[in-house]
């Protein structure tokens, strides 16, 4: 924070003469009223020399309070007594109200990352534990607090990046619903990437792994940017980029681990969707987080495909069940949608010029829909009820459309009443139909 910010918010909130002992005491007791009464929004805060930090509801700074309450309180009754009391400091993240004299006390990188990711989390139910976050990195420099922490028990990570400069500062948040899914023996597994000023790289290793090093590239590699990773010895790894490495969105990361006995590994994340035909290590984690499971039969690979930030896999086994899961493109490839059913039987299979579809699904993030086609068919395209038309991946008498813009938070569902068009291996229309009908 600079330092004219420390001057305009003490000019707002603290008075210029000392506070009158009755009315800080007056003060201070209409906060812990506040504390006790006032709950709405979930249970968060964090533990700083005495004091306790607890978010405002419409600004970015936390109001700090004397130990005794743990919910979040409104910003209006804290303001009143903060400016009532006058005795407060500005911190980093925060305003501190003190049983003493002003000054500036600077929250932890850490524990300021912990709010920011509980905001993430969103509201609590109120009989929930405190989520609780452990640190497995955390770097200061001149310009930039990087923190990466991972919360208790698994299955959710964040990375909080404070930067610096003369024009003033700001901060990025990142999150991860982690799969259940570990490295292979002797490989490494990327969990999170970040882009921006101030890119983090992390992820887990097998035991054998002894370091790991992240390389970004760009410009068709004549550029580049080497950070060692710090690697814990319960096997995660984290590479923290500075804003002076000016990398841009667009760089590829490579990774290169080096093993106990001296062997020296390495991969790019394009490994991780190498088609039907290759596997990787990296190939059969991101594969393993979709939990693709079927109780009496191995269905085969039929398609495996990326466009833009969202990858499609689609597994099929001729008449009997298939499945579709749509990922995230990148690590640690969380799952967006996974669908599944079970496929024509051979005797109402469609003719050689024509196209079904046999189910669909749609979440949030992306939407997709399975069909089969003829032995004529060469295209499929399906176009929504908004008009939106879009090209099926064709292959082995299969089709599949997907995509991350199809996604809805209504729950709308994109291919209610839409339009099936086919076209057949001489370019000619095959034919048109409701999808579902």
């Amino acid at each position: 924070m600079s330092t004219s910010n420390i001057d305009d918010r003490l000019a707002r909130l603290a008075p210029t003469s000392s506070p009158d002992p009755e009315r800080l005491a007056a003060a201070r007791s209409a906060v812990f009223d506040t504390t006790e009464d006032e709950r709405c929004g979930s249970r968060r805060g964090r533990a700083h020399d005495g004091a306790h930090v607890v978010d405002l509801h419409d600004a970015p700074d936390d109001v700090v309070t004397p130990l005794g309450a743990a919910r979040r309180r409104r910003n209006r009754h804290l303001g009143a007594a903060a400016a009532a009391a006058g005795v407060v400091g500005v911190v980093s993240v925060g305003i501190v109200l003190l049983p003493g004299e002003a000054g500036i006390f600077p929250a932890s990188p850490e524990s300021t990352c912990e709010d920011q990711l509980l905001r993430h989390l969103g509201p609590l139910p109120e009989d929930a534990e405190e989520p609780v976050w452990r640190t497995v990195a955390s770097e200061s420099t001149d310009t930039t607090d990087t923190t990466l922490l991972v919360l208790d028990g698994g299955g959710l990570a964040g990375a909080c990046s404070e930067i610096r400069g003369e024009g003033g500062g700001f901060t990025s948040t990142a999150t991860w619903s982690l799969p259940d899914v570990e490295p292979a023996a002797d490989e490494i597994l990327p969990r999170g990437i970040t882009t921006g000023r101030a890119p983090v790289v992390w992820g887990v290793a097998d035991a054998n792994v002894t370091g790991v090093v992240v390389t970004h590239e760009w410009d068709h590699g004549t550029s580049r940017s080497v950070v060692e990773a710090r690697v814990t010895d319960d096997g995660y790894w984290s590479a923290f980029f500075s804003p002076e490495d000016r990398i841009p969105q667009d760089a590829e990361p490579r990774f290169t681990w080096q093993l106990e006995d001296g062997t020296e590994r390495s991969m790019a994340l394009d490994e991780a969707w190498p088609g039907v035909d290759a596997s990787t290590p990296l190939a059969e984690a991101r594969r393993e987080a979709c939990g693709m499971t079927f109780p009496s039969s191995s269905p085969r690979l039929v398609l495996e495909e990326v466009r833009d930030d969202a990858g499609v896999t689609f597994l099929a086994d001729g008449a009997g069940p298939s499945v579709l899961c749509l990922q995230d493109a990148g690590p640690p490839y969380s799952v967006r949608l996974a669908s599944g059913g079970t496929t024509l039987e051979p005797e109402t299979s469609p003719a050689e010029e024509e196209a079904v579809a046999d189910y669909g699904g749609a979440g949030s993030r992306g939407a997709a829909l399975v069909g089969r086609a003829g032995d004529d068919v060469a295209r499929v395209q399906v176009t929504t009820t908004d008009g939106l038309p879009f090209d099926a991946e064709v292959v082995d008498g299969y089709w599949v459309v997907w995509g991350a813009a199809l996604g809805s938070e209504e729950g709308d569902d994109p291919w209610q009443d839409a339009t099936l068009r086919w076209y057949l291996t001489d370019g000619s229309p095959g034919g048109e139909r409701t999808v579902f009908e």
